[in-house]
């Protein structure tokens, strides 16, 4: 389980990111504010989730530290690529951990 702690490091200023998790993978209320995910965002790919969602992998500053952020994209009813609130932030440290683990699930599906 992580902090609260680490949670307010992840979220930098929290000015984009203020998602309150229940443990089940949904957001509550309180992240309705739109997200600018072009502020300071470097894009490095894009992975199909499913016909109407995709993934966004991408390098942001939170205040002032360069981060990690995999972040869930939707289509709209214009078919425009919308971000969504779902996003996970990964600092430094952890995506070496992060992607073994990832490897290691790929390995046993």
């Amino acid at each position: 389980m992580v902090s609260n702690a680490a949670k307010a490091a992840h979220r930098g200023d929290g000015s984009d990111l203020r998602n309150s998790h229940s443990g089940r993978g949904d957001v509550s209320e309180n992240s309705a504010k739109p997200i600018n995910v072009n502020q300071q965002y470097r894009l490095v790919a894009t992975v199909a989730k499913s016909a109407r969602e995709q993934f966004r992998v991408g390098v942001r500053d939170y205040g002032g530290v360069a981060k990690c952020e995999l972040r869930i994209f939707e289509l709209d009813g214009e078919r425009n690529w919308k971000p969504t609130p779902r996003a996970v932030v990964i600092g430094l440290g952890a995506i070496a951990g992060i992607i073994s683990a990832l490897c290691e699930c790929e390995a046993r599906l």
